[in-house]
């Protein structure tokens, strides 16, 4: 019996844990397309913090911002994704490049600015040093994606 509870509040846990990440990180707070009550928030930010709270961490290892070795893949208006065999832990290299002087302040957890960008990166790799994916797009509206041979589009 005891296998049974565990079964179930497995499958809860997993649950909420796609609930948190559709609704609170996708659509509230990736596009704001939804506005929750105050409350509501708060939970979610909750349950983001306790069901992920070993998830992301810094590290002192530098990320190369480079595509090299990579495959192009077309990036798309309406987003592209891929699966790529990886081990539990990413490491993830970003940097953007602003027209001006940024101001930078804090909103819920996310530090954020106005400014406008000239670019960014994105580069992600395995921990053994096994690129998996770059991303970079310009203020031009030009944008490139590359990733690893072993990724496929889903």
């Amino acid at each position: 019996m005891e296998y049974v509870v565990a079964v179930l509040v497995g499958f809860v846990l997993a649950q909420l844990a796609g609930l948190i990440t559709t609704v609170y990180l996708h659509q509230v707070l990736a596009h704001k397309a939804i506005r929750l009550h105050p409350a509501v928030t708060m939970a979610m930010r909750l349950g983001t913090w306790a069901l992920n709270r070993d998830a992301c961490t810094p590290a002192k290892t530098r990320v190369p911002l480079s595509g090299k070795g990579l495959r192009d893949a077309a990036p798309d208006a309406l987003g592209v994704s891929f699966d790529c065999a990886t081990p539990r832990r990413v490491l993830v290299g970003v940097r953007a490049i602003a027209n001006s002087a940024p101001v930078r302040y804090r909103e819920q957890a996310f530090e954020k600015t106005k400014v406008s960008l000239q670019s960014a990166y994105l580069a992600v790799r395995t921990r053994a040093g096994k690129q998996l994916a770059f991303a970079a797009v310009f203020d031009t509206g030009r944008a490139q994606l590359r990733v690893a041979r072993s990724c496929r589009e889903d």
